[in-house]
């Protein structure tokens, strides 16, 4: 029979199997790390990891996530309601946000080819419908914020900006294809396409 956590020991076991994946998923990557490691480390029992999580990937979900909200807080200091020349401050977003995700080491995992076939179970994949939705929401907001500080007259709607911004993301599960030696400039020539439509 499982045991029964009083809501501090849940808060604390929780806090434990986290910490413990998110720095074995650092070391080692998601492919490496098993459950087992994590909850050896986290010093609990596997049948209690599945009180808390489903699988693996949904553990590192709740990590992903978690991170992804200290470093957008970041960037939403530095971005909302920014003064600027629209196409320069969407450049500026583009390129910053990119150097936070890509340089850090749990949120640059998720854009690994094999990641998201390694961790797709269906808890994950609502998770990553929430996110989704979290994270347009987020930046339409910082985008209607430019368009109030600067006082901005385009026909494109903050939405339809926000999806061509956050659609270079996935560009780089492509990136193999593209060309590793070509990939960033790439990037940088679909960032500015976006400003032209901007302007035009």
């Amino acid at each position: 029979m499982p045991r029964h956590f009083n809501q501090s020991e849940r808060k604390e076991i929780e806090k434990r199997l986290t910490e413990s994946a998110k720095q074995l998923f650092i070391h080692y990557g998601i492919n490496k790390t098993t459950i087992n490691d994590i909850t050896e480390k986290a010093q609990v029992g596997k049948g209690t990891f599945y009180l808390f999580f489903k699988s693996k990937g949904e553990i590192y979900m709740r990590v992903y996530i978690e991170e992804w909200e200290n470093v957008n807080e970041v960037i939403r200091q530095k971005y909302l309601n920014r003064k600027g020349e629209l196409p320069e401050l969407i450049l500026s977003y583009i390129f910053e946000n990119r150097k936070q995700l890509f340089n850090h080491p749990i949120l640059s995992i998720i854009y690994n080819r094999n990641t998201l076939s390694m961790i797709s179970d269906q808890s994950v994949l609502e998770q990553l419908e929430v996110f989704r939705q979290l994270s347009d929401s987020r930046l339409i907001g910082i985008i209607k914020s430019w368009f109030e500080t600067n006082k901005v007259v385009t026909t494109v709607e903050p939405s339809v900006i926000s999806g061509m911004m956050r659609s270079l993301s996935y560009l780089n599960y492509h990136k193999d294809e593209i060309g590793d030696d070509i990939f960033d400039e790439v990037i940088r020539k679909f960032a500015q396409g976006i400003t032209l439509v901007i302007k035009s």
